[in-house]
């Protein structure tokens, strides 16, 4: 076999192999804006919604996922509601970066607590982030405010 074919092997071969490996992502929560920090808690209280956040997916390893993805959350207390109701965004052939933005709605009668919220993609399993829901009482918020 010539130096030639045994490259053009090769190099099908590197191809095949990577495009067969699966995407990988990292999603961070941040508030949008030029700047890139990381939102780990929010503080919500009865009746209304968190400030605007950005969820940011940059796929790191494999072909990343062309089509509409899907951000999950899981451990949003009763009341709690995503806007808008269903956090997606669509992805390009490879694109490696996408950003969307939610808010997180807390109904008046959501029981004051802190919840972890896990968020996740979907239809591709790729990464998740954790975010800390405390929904707080009036009460609590104006002693905290007093405080400061």
């Amino acid at each position: 076999m010539s130096q030639r074919a045994a490259l053009r092997g090769l190099v099908l071969i590197a191809s095949f192999l990577t495009a067969a490996s699966p995407a990988t992502a990292t999603i961070l929560i941040t508030v949008p804006g030029g700047q890139s920090i990381p939102v780990y808690e929010i503080d919500v209280l009865p009746g209304t919604s968190s400030p605007m956040l950005e969820a940011r997916i940059l796929f790191d390893i494999g072909s990343p996922p062309a089509g509409t993805e899907t951000l999950t959350f899981t451990g949003l207390p009763p009341g709690a509601t995503t806007v808008p109701s269903v956090v997606s965004y669509v992805v390009s052939p490879a694109q490696t970066l996408a950003a969307v933005t939610f808010q997180i709605a807390v109904a008046a009668g959501t029981l004051p607590g802190s919840y972890p919220i896990m968020v996740e993609n979907a239809p591709t399993a790729a990464g998740s982030a954790e975010l800390l829901l405390t929904e707080m009482s009036a009460r609590k918020a104006s002693r905290s405010a007093s405080s400061a």
